[in-house]
């Protein structure tokens, strides 16, 4: 049975505020998933890994592992000098770009995605 997509952002593990950055991220990932409640056969996940020296890596889902990975690099110093809504959209856009480069990479109909990004935008009140 096919269940909605989770999305997962999160820091290298080796960064100082890691546990910080996953605790802040977490719900707008939650957010973005609750809104959006699409099936997707063969994914189950979406995580998004970001490291300060990562290049970009995307690993698609095999049937065993219904999991798409995507290592990023990410501006971390920018990130906490931001001001909370910042740090809110930059999630959030950060989520958005993964996601419709998933949607590229595998053929998906990038629609609901993009529907979902406009209402959880809204929804954070950022601008």
């Amino acid at each position: 049975m096919n269940a909605p997509i989770y999305f997962e952002i999160a820091a290298d593990i080796r960064l100082k505020n890691s546990p910080e950055f996953n605790r802040s991220a977490r719900p707008v990932s939650e957010l973005y998933e609750s809104t959006l409640k699409l099936k997707v056969k063969g994914i189950r996940k979406l995580r998004i890994e970001l490291s300060d020296i990562q290049e970009y890596i995307f690993n698609p889902p095999v049937k065993m592992f219904p999991l798409v990975l995507i290592n990023k690099k990410f501006d971390f110093d920018s990130y906490w000098s931001a001001t909370e809504n910042e740090r809110k959209l930059t999630i959030l856009e950060t989520l958005q770009e993964s996601v419709l480069d998933m949607c590229q990479k595998l053929e998906l109909d990038k629609t609901p995605f993009e529907k979902t990004y406009k209402e959880v935008k809204s929804t954070l009140y950022v601008s």
